[in-house]
């Protein structure tokens, strides 16, 4: 099992499509707690799958069966899960589309994530976890693999190769648009765009241009104190950037 995590940590990006022109780069996605049921078959779903850079968001989610994000459960609606809610109603706002809750719903259950999409959501750092405060591998831990160990020691471990690597696939499918959001990681942020010069938009948003792509730098949708509609208003940036260039410059 450590081979295959390892092996997952240097070569799994997330979820949707690399060619699509919208990418949103979190730090680690969020899991239940449990290792046998919210955890483990990730790895072994991914291996199944032929190790892919990226996943089909429903599809894999399915696989470990989590359905609700995607079809009605016992009589229950979709369930809106609140940090892509925030990522569609950007991705809406840039393509013209109307926001509402039921676009939204839509958009989540048929476009977010699939790997023929407009876009890909992709994670800094690759394992899994409940809260930034967990971390679930340290059984793993063992001579050959010594970063299990702590959540410290992963991080010093794999958080540059991750951050050059992600750097290697913007320059190579250079997306039009890459939202960085999580300002408690703006200097890997920073890291990842080699220290490009950021322009401050306001309070909550900065932007800057590397090569082709607009990179704009956001809080977490879940961030305390955040205007409601900041992301549809980062959508209107978006699409106001696709006709002027160096709205970032």
């Amino acid at each position: 099992m450590q081979e295959l995590i390892n092996d997952f940590m240097k070569n799994f990006y997330g979820y949707g499509n690399l060619n699509g022109q919208y990418w949103f780069i979190g730090m680690e996605e969020g899991c239940g707690p449990d290792w046998d049921k919210d955890v483990k078959p990730r790895f072994e779903y991914w291996e199944a799958r032929k190790r892919k850079q990226t996943e089909d968001l429903r599809d894999f989610h399915f696989s470990i069966g989590i359905r609700n994000h995607w079809e009605p459960i016992d009589g229950r609606p979709i369930k809106v899960q609140f940090t892509w809610k925030r990522l569609i109603e950007t991705i809406l706002a840039a393509t013209g589309g109307i926001i509402t809750s039921e676009n939204i719903v839509d958009y989540q259950s048929k476009h977010l994530g699939t790997l023929d999409g407009n876009n890909c959501l992709l994670e800094l750092l690759p394992l899994p976890s409940p809260n930034v405060r967990e971390f679930g591998f340290k059984h793993l831990a063992n001579e050959e693999f010594p970063f299990f160990a702590s959540r410290a020691k992963y991080r010093k471990h794999i958080m540059q190769a991750r951050i050059d690597a992600i750097r290697n696939l913007i320059s190579d499918k250079k997306p039009r648009h890459i939202v960085l959001y999580g300002l408690t990681y703006e200097r890997q942020w920073s890291d990842l765009v080699k220290n490009a010069n950021w322009k401050t938009l306001d309070n909550f948003v900065k932007c800057c241009r590397i090569s082709e792509s607009h990179v704009w730098l956001v809080p977490h949708p879940a961030a305390h104190n955040i205007p409601r509609k900041l992301f549809e208003e980062l959508g209107e940036r978006m699409k106001k950037a696709d006709h002027q260039p160096t709205i970032c410059d």
